[in-house]
């Protein structure tokens, strides 16, 4: 396995598994019934910023790769035109997530912030 391989692997594979486990371990959980782990109960400030920080992290490096392929295709069949606008919207794209996923976690731990 060359230097090349192990990049790949490591820059585009993994942060997706990543992704892909915990969605599947958090559906399963819930599919089984079970109570949430201690550190993640309900009303605790320092899980909820864990929480949000790994999956915007790991949320952002998926978006940052999906739209790095597609600006590429965008370049490549419909020009620099096509390109840079895809640009514009994958920065406002990555911009978001964060923000997105503040409101869900704040809304699902019942943060009065988040509800009318």
């Amino acid at each position: 396995m060359n230097v090349d391989e192990v990049a790949v692997i490591l820059a585009v594979i993994v942060p997706f598994l990543l992704v892909a486990e915990g969605f599947l371990a958090v559906i399963f959980w819930r599919w089984n019934g079970w109570e949430a782990p201690r550190f993640l109960a309900r009303g605790r400030t320092l899980s909820l910023a864990v929480t949000w920080f790994v999956v915007s992290t790991l949320s952002v490096w998926c978006v940052y790769v999906m739209a790095f392929v597609a600006v590429h295709a965008l370049l490549f069949t419909l020009g620099q035109p096509a390109a840079v606008a895809g640009l514009a919207l994958s920065v406002l794209l990555v911009a978001a997530v964060p923000i997105v996923w503040a409101f869900v976690i704040l809304r699902r731990a019942g943060h009065p912030a988040t509800h009318s």
